[in-house]
């Protein structure tokens, strides 16, 4: 939250700043690309500090796994990188935000896990390889 909450500073401090200049760059191009105002973003940093952003549930869930992530990179934790990671971790993060049940490989399941994402959300998340445990969860919320 604090590098959002940087890029956030910087932008009010500077709307004119390149892209590439923000920590956190995706994020900042997409509010940019949609006309994002400097007293937008003053009243977004607000609502970054008094936690209210945790209720855009789909950026708060890309948030804490993309933190997690990020460490799992850092610390060689994680098997090598490929571009398509940053859509697996997207899109992880809209099933967080929106289903009952989210089925994926064994590393995100076990990052879902360290980022306690079930504080935050009723989803059950299952890895791929827990194929009985998958099929028992259907049969009693069907």
């Amino acid at each position: 939250m604090r590098t959002f909450l940087r890029d956030l500073e910087k932008f009010v401090t500077i709307p004119t700043t390149a892209v590439s200049e923000y920590e956190i760059p995706w994020l900042m191009s997409g509010l940019i690309c949609h006309r994002l105002s400097t007293s937008e973003a003053q009243e977004l940093s607000e609502l970054v500090c008094r936690h209210k952003w945790e209720a855009i549930f789909v950026n708060f869930f890309d948030l804490i796994l993309g933190s997690a992530w990020q460490h799992d990179l850092l610390h060689g934790q994680r098997p090598n990188y490929h571009p398509n990671d940053e859509f697996d971790r997207w899109r992880a993060a809209v099933a967080l935000a929106h289903s009952d049940l989210f089925i994926t490989d064994s590393y995100m399941t076990d990052l879902c896990r360290r980022a306690k994402v079930a504080d935050y959300t009723p989803t059950t998340v299952f890895s791929t390889k827990q194929i009985g445990e998958i099929l028992q969860f259907i049969d009693q919320n069907a």
